[in-house]
């Protein structure tokens, strides 16, 4: 298509995969850039300290009845949900409690801030990938086959859409969602009760996803 070529390949691959690749790679980078920040003293010790002290602090006013889920959520002032997580991956007694959930919160946190600092940068590399597909695409040789690539690279998500749509449209009808004078109209206008040749019915029966789904049943 003509966006496809005025697009071009590199473009459009870069953002197709820019997102996914960023995701991937920052989930599973996280937690050893976090060991790496706390190795070196970077964020970990504020947080924890922080925690440290606010545990020690809802502790001490505690009754011997507050649970350890209690206590957590009090002290960070995060939903019962979270805190009972939390505590599971705890076995405590009360005055031990503070350091281990200072160090449990600052493990957590820091691989929290570890990815988000993975994305930011993974976000800087996919912006200078695409000002250099940018640059490439200046010369008319380059632009010409980028575009051409591009073309076949949208041809291709449109034909995985609309067959990714007649897959749905499979299922519907296979499970008998689509009955009546709708499933009369599908079966006509698809030609599914004879040998004639449509490309819908074609992308109806034959499609990808459908030889993925048999290759798994």
């Amino acid at each position: 298509s003509f966006i496809g070529f005025k697009r071009g390949f590199m473009n459009k691959m870069i953002g197709l995969l820019g997102v996914l690749v960023m995701l991937a790679l920052s989930l599973v980078l996280a937690s050893n850039f976090a060991e790496f920040l706390k190795n070196r003293g970077l964020i970990y010790p504020s947080i924890y300290d922080s925690v440290f002290e606010k545990m020690q602090a809802v502790v001490s006013e505690a009754g011997e009845d507050a649970s350890t889920a209690d206590i957590i959520a009090k002290a960070l002032n995060i939903p019962s949900l979270f805190a009972s997580f939390i505590a599971s991956k705890i076995e405590a007694t009360p005055a031990e409690l503070p350091a281990l959930v200072a160090e449990k919160g600052g493990t957590y946190s820091m691989r929290g801030i570890a990815f988000l600092i993975l994305v930011f940068a993974f976000s800087l590399v996919f912006i200078i990938l695409k000002i250099l597909a940018n640059t490439l695409r200046k010369n008319s040789i380059i632009q010409t086959i980028d575009g051409l690539l591009g073309m076949a690279l949208y041809l291709l998500i449109y034909v995985v859409i609309i067959s990714l749509l007649f897959f749905i449209l499979n299922i519907l009808v296979t499970k008998e969602v689509i009955t009546g004078s709708t499933l009369e109209f599908i079966k006509t206008d698809l030609q599914l009760d004879t040998d004639a040749f449509r490309i819908s019915k074609f992308l109806y029966n034959g499609n990808l996803f459908n030889s993925v789904k048999e290759l798994f049943s």
